[in-house]
């Protein structure tokens, strides 16, 4: 039997009283999370090539770690923030194994500049993220996540191995992986050869569109999570 059988003609309606049954009232089921845990890593570009994003990802990030959260039995954040290895530069660990609202705050903290050129060093970024975190590597019970946030192409590897190794490298480790950056050579060859996905920015994109890719993003996460369940 329909629940609305139990309800007044203004409460069917729309009206503000909550429906009851058997005297109990009757909320919306909370969604069932996946019994998967998630290693969810951001390596975000924090030079000035990536001060046209800054408002966005003041959104982005939370949107997507907070619907990561909902869907996940547990998650792990890690967020690190990265600029050019040239002007000495190197990745900060901002977030080590922290929560959701640990991510939003330092973000919200994140200031963009430095660096020297239009290029820089993402590939390095990605890299140093996935050596410092701690993956849990279990496929049939967890899932690892790395994203990317960038601007601008990026300069090689600084140890000489090539874009599609280091694909390869995540490939193989089990960590998917997602760049949401201006399309660029380099940081496709990396996509590619780690089977990711890649969301294309422009070199201004308002809150709308960075609200949009995480969408996406988070999307294609937690379908990835009701695979392992």
């Amino acid at each position: 039997m329909s629940i609305f059988a139990h309800l007044s003609p203004s409460e069917a309606a729309g009206g503000t009283s909550l429906p009851v049954l058997d005297d109990q009232i009757v909320r919306a089921p909370a969604r069932r999370k996946v019994p998967v845990e998630v290693d969810l890593a951001f390596t975000i570009d924090r030079t000035g090539s990536s001060a046209e994003f800054a408002r966005g990802i003041v959104t982005a990030v939370p949107m997507i770690a907070n619907a990561i959260a909902e869907r996940a039995a547990k998650v792990r954040c890690f967020l690190q923030s990265h600029g050019d290895l040239d002007y000495h530069e190197h990745p900060v660990m901002l977030v080590s194994d922290g929560t959701t609202e640990m991510v939003a705050e330092e973000v919200s903290r994140m200031q963009f500049g430095g660096g020297g050129d239009a290029l820089e060093h993402h590939l390095d970024g990605v890299k140093s993220l996935f050596e410092t975190v701690p993956w849990r590597g279990n496929r049939l019970r967890s899932r690892s996540c790395l994203v990317l946030f960038s601007t601008a192409d990026t300069k090689p590897l600084t140890s000489g191995m090539s874009a599609e190794a280091l694909g390869a490298m995540l490939r193989e480790a089990g960590v998917l992986v997602y760049a949401v950056a201006e399309p660029s050579q380099g940081i496709e060859a990396l996509v590619k050869a780690a089977d990711g996905l890649s969301f294309a920015i422009s070199n201004d994109p308002s809150p709308e569109e960075m609200r949009s890719i995480a969408a996406k993003v988070a999307a294609s996460i937690s379908a990835s999570i009701g695979q392992a369940a």
